[in-house]
């Protein structure tokens, strides 16, 4: 027995033999380990080489260049691997995700005839967003790109390719801003367009001089006077002793920035009236100045007899339905009243092209029942399709053709002249057949046969009644952007003509099926000299034409309104037209 072996006591292990068996241990786990990582490794080669081997490789080839170069391929599912833009799939339909900085990601199932084939995936650029401001909120605002007009309003949102524009915004009270942009794709844009206020003058003579000038309720001077003013609307007011008092409203804007106004003024009249009878006597009309040469007072009189005129009597026998030679039927109106056209600012849903104006409607007129059917315009000239839809996807041009092509078949005069297929002018004294006045159309849809003047057709109520009208429905989800929930009309697209029922007025569609041409040029801006507060017509000849009304696709406040307006200059297959004339001619 040596000196070690007495100084281990029994059953211990020395501490060197300890540290030894710990690192037996740990080598054995390491050989284990790198034995599962060699048999790993290996299985993934031999997967590797059963992919290549038993499964065809399909080439991905991502456009544009710009896209291919940052192009990331995906695979979604399927038992697969991607190798650089190669997709190896066991099995069959694989679906792979193509992205690329500033491009729309793209999904793609591969089907069984592409496999091994060479993929061509096209990459769509992100457009650029604009969010852009006026400062001052400018509600009249005209927003154009390269020239082209895209919008009216204080802010512009509008999404745009890559690339260079220019930006015009016109405001009419406010300078011209021009703005270069060079848009990056998928960039978002905002910003805000400070509006530099327009300089202009205000020029007023009158004769007499000497005139009291008022201007919005502030006497500013005497006449002859100039004034500086900035761009805006201005009411006026001219006074002088016993003369006619004087009020028009004027405005400055960037196209006519200084307005100039010579008044001659007029003495305040009393006036004499004498109607005689029998019928073919004559009315004769005597005025004079309260200080005539002789210094004779007259005071208003009047006698009354009634005439029987020829208007007087074809008023009279007029019925309030009837149906035309081409079997039209049409209602008769016969409006006496004022009303006020547009939508302030407050209302939901306003455009700021729904200006606010007053309006007289004192013309009896006929108008058709129902929008033009497909059957009725055939006979003007042939076309395809339901004969009982209405006819759309026509330009206004031909609207108007097929307008005076009525008038000629009851030997009535044309109203509308045409030469060429364009539009030179209108006869407005003339009782043949034309499109209704938007102020008649929009007077239809919001007072006549009503207590008061409402925002829908069917009343102010946000809720739509049952049987309305053919609008963006429950029927129409999918064909659509949008849709009234809550609400189904039986038609998901455009519908027979008078499928719902009448409105108060006795017409029919005058809510959803299709919009409906009217009469009038589009204009941006009311006339600031409201030159026609009767009977409205417009201007004779503009490059666009109003529509009226809500259709098929419609579903959102704005469009709902009755007072909701837009321009077109060609047709679209959801707007149609009704016709409508004149009672009588002016004589």
């Amino acid at each position: 027995m040596n000196a070690s072996e007495l100084d281990v006591p029994k059953g211990k292990i020395p501490h060197a033999a300890r540290i030894n068996a710990e690192l037996l241990r740990a080598k054995k786990r390491q050989r284990t380990l790198y034995l599962w990582l060699a048999l790993t490794l290996m299985a993934a080669l031999l997967f590797i080489f059963a992919m290549v081997v038993f499964s065809k490789a399909t080439m991905i080839e991502v456009k544009p260049e710009a896209a291919k170069n940052q192009a990331e391929i995906t695979l979604l599912n399927n038992v697969g691997m991607m190798i650089g833009h190669a997709v190896y799939a066991l099995t069959g339909k694989p679906s792979i995700e193509v992205s690329s900085p500033g491009f729309k990601t793209q999904r793609k199932t591969i089907k069984n005839q592409e496999m091994g084939t060479i993929i061509t995936i096209e990459l769509m650029p992100l457009p650029a967003q604009l969010h852009i401001k006026t400062e001052p909120k400018t509600d009249n605002t005209q927003w154009l790109i390269n020239g082209t007009l895209l919008m009216l309003g204080s802010t512009l949102e509008k999404e745009l390719a890559a690339g260079q524009y220019l930006l015009e915004v016109n405001s009419p009270y406010y300078q011209q801003t021009k703005l270069p942009l060079s848009l990056q794709r998928g960039q978002v844009f905002e910003h805000t367009v400070n509006m530099k206020a327009l300089d202009g003058s205000i020029h007023i003579k009158t004769v007499p001089t000497g005139a009291s000038i008022q201007i919005d309720g502030q006497q500013v001077g005497v006449s002859p006077l100039t004034l500086a003013k900035r761009g805006g609307r201005y009411d006026l007011e001219i006074r002088y002793k016993d003369y006619q008092t004087i009020n028009e409203s004027v405005e400055i804007i960037r196209i006519h920035k200084n307005v100039e106004r010579n008044y001659r003024l007029l003495r305040k009249q009393a006036r004499l009236f004498v109607d005689v009878s029998p019928k073919g006597g004559k009315k004769q009309r005597t005025s004079a100045s309260p200080k005539s040469k002789h210094h004779h007072a007259f005071q208003a009189q009047a006698k009354k007899v009634k005439l029987s005129t020829h208007r007087a009597a074809t008023l009279a026998k007029a019925p309030e339905n009837t149906t035309n030679i081409m079997g039209i039927k049409l209602k008769l109106f016969h409006p006496n009243e004022t009303f006020t056209m547009g939508a302030p600012r407050s209302e939901i849903g306003q455009r700021a092209n729904e200006f606010l104006r007053q309006v007289q409607l004192n013309r009896a007129f006929y108008i058709a029942t129902h929008e033009v059917t497909r059957a009725e315009y055939g006979r003007f000239k042939a076309v395809a399709g339901n004969p009982n839809f209405p006819m759309t996807a026509i330009s206004w041009i031909k609207a108007a053709q097929y307008c005076n092509w009525l008038s000629k078949q009851e030997n009535l005069p044309p109203f509308y002249q045409l030469r060429d297929g364009r539009l030179q002018g209108f006869n407005a004294a003339s009782n043949g057949y034309r499109l209704p006045t938007e102020s008649e159309w929009e007077w239809l849809a919001r007072k006549a046969s009503k207590k008061n003047q409402t925002r829908f057709t069917w009343g102010d109520s946000r809720v739509i009644p049952k049987k309305s009208g053919n609008l963006a429905d429950e029927d129409a989800k999918g064909n659509v952007a949008r849709y009234v929930s809550g609400y189904s009309d039986g038609f998901a697209g455009v519908a027979p003509v008078g499928s719902y029922p009448a409105e108060v007025t006795g017409l029919y569609d005058m809510t959803g099926n299709v919009s409906e041409w009217v009469h009038d040029v589009y204009v941006l801006l009311a006339d600031p000299k409201h030159r026609q507060p009767s009977n409205p017509m417009g201007l004779s000849r503009g490059g666009s034409h109003t529509v009226k009304g809500s259709n098929w696709r419609s579903a959102s406040v704005t469009e709902l309104r009755a007072s909701c307006r837009e321009g077109e200059k060609s047709g679209r297959d959801d707007i149609g037209f009704r016709v409508a004339r004149y009672l009588t001619p002016v004589p």
